[in-house]
């Protein structure tokens, strides 16, 4: 469930919501999604909210909504795709941050991180 917070608008956070689904493929591509008045007493928000994130979400081609027809997740590869590359961007831009103070080398922390995700890889099996 969504915990809206007061720092962003929430509209943009229930947008934000529903990326974050597609790129963790929770919502794949064709999926339909619920109905804006389901959505709004989900999250107990008002269905204007959601219609005004799903217009933002429809603007970037991320959904796509038809008259009397549920909206529904694009089936637009390349869409998805960059949705995930722009969250791996935000990844990355805390993680080079938060490196900073530790003064390595690039290519050292590059060969830690390597490790790192093969032992996790390892425990996930």
């Amino acid at each position: 469930m969504v915990v809206f917070d007061k720092q962003a608008p929430i509209y943009v956070q229930l947008a934000d919501h529903y990326k974050g689904e597609i790129v963790a493929s929770r919502l794949m591509a064709g999926d339909k999604l619920p109905s804006r008045r389901d959505i709004a007493k989900t999250f107990k928000i008002n269905p204007n909210t959601v219609q005004r994130a799903f217009k933002s979400l429809e603007e970037e081609g991320i959904i796509v909504s038809e008259a009397n027809v549920p909206s529904r997740v694009t089936e637009n590869q390349m869409i998805i795709q960059q949705l995930k590359r722009d969250a791996l961007e935000q990844a990355m831009a805390v993680f080079y941050d938060t490196t900073q103070v530790l003064n390595m080398d690039p290519h050292e922390i590059a060969t830690y991180m390597t490790e790192y995700f093969q032992k996790r890889g390892e425990q996930d099996d």
